[in-house]
């Protein structure tokens, strides 16, 4: 952890009603393997809505309060031996639990380099989108 990065974070939390509340978090502790990332832009989408609704429960939700969010994009704040290619400083998108906060902790399997030119926000959008036409596509 370097001497800027804080030791909590904010972090939208669902399953406590109709909303999403925002809590105070310790950061996501570092695992053999993981990337911590800086979250600089997070997107919406559908699954995150039926999940506020409660009519959507995926393998990966392990009680009834969750971290909210599922796609973002930031920059990498600590990597990992098994992602060289990704070293602190990179811009990255991908989909992690619990991407509603400022930081989230990711396999770098599921992390792609931002393309130069692509803002955070509009990279943001992308991740869940592009494994859905993927797995359209390939596993049809």
């Amino acid at each position: 952890m370097t001497n800027n990065t804080p030791t909590t974070m904010r972090a939208l939390v669902g399953g406590y009603g109709p909303d999403w509340r925002l809590e105070q978090h310790e950061l996501p502790t570092m695992q053999i393997g993981g990337v911590r990332v800086r979250v600089v832009a997070a997107a919406l989408n559908r699954a995150d809505l039926y999940m506020l609704e409660g009519t959507y429960s995926p393998n990966s939700k392990t009680s009834d309060t969750y971290g909210a969010g599922m796609e973002f994009a930031g920059i990498v704040e600590i990597s990992s031996p098994m992602a060289p290619y990704l070293p602190a400083g990179t811009p990255v998108m991908g989909v992690t639990r619990a991407a509603f906060a400022d930081y989230a902790l990711c396999h770098p399997g599921t992390l792609l380099r931002m393309p130069d030119g692509l803002s955070f926000t509009d990279a943001a959008a992308l991740p869940v989108g592009l494994i859905t036409e993927h797995d359209a596509l390939l596993q049809a």
